[in-house]
């Protein structure tokens, strides 16, 4: 009889771990860490900052730091003459879910990205 208690309260112990281990593995499983992260990408941290790359061909929404080299870099390769530019600073957002929506926007509708050409290439390609 007392063997049976004794198996009776390792059996609802290990009932009590199984549904706490479940309510643990919800919780982590509605926690996405990679939203966490403040760094996109070595190149990129998470912003409030539109910003669309003409080098690897994306949008991204980016911190002000990112944003400000992005304008450098920009008016240096117009400086030189350059026909491809390497980035182009959109806009500066009020927050960063904000900018996620307009890069979605932006992403699906397959926006012409013609600012990644400098002014006299772009005016060669005018189409009449």
């Amino acid at each position: 009889m007392k063997l049976l208690k004794i198996e009776l309260l390792i059996l609802s112990l290990f009932v009590c771990l199984s549904c706490f281990a479940q309510e643990v593995a919800d919780e982590e499983e509605a926690l996405d860490i990679t939203l966490q992260d403040p760094f996109l990408s070595i190149k990129y941290q998470r912003g409030e900052y539109l910003v669309y790359d003409c080098v690897d061909k994306h949008w991204v929404c980016t911190g002000k730091p990112e944003f400000n080299n992005c304008n450098e870099a920009r008016d240096i390769a117009q400086y030189e003459n350059r026909n491809k530019l390497p980035c182009a600073s959109v806009k500066g957002f009020s927050s960063e879910d904000e900018c996620n929506k307009i890069q979605k926007r932006l992403t699906s509708s397959g926006y012409d990205v013609r600012f990644c050409k400098s002014s006299e290439l772009r005016e060669l390609e005018k189409v009449f």
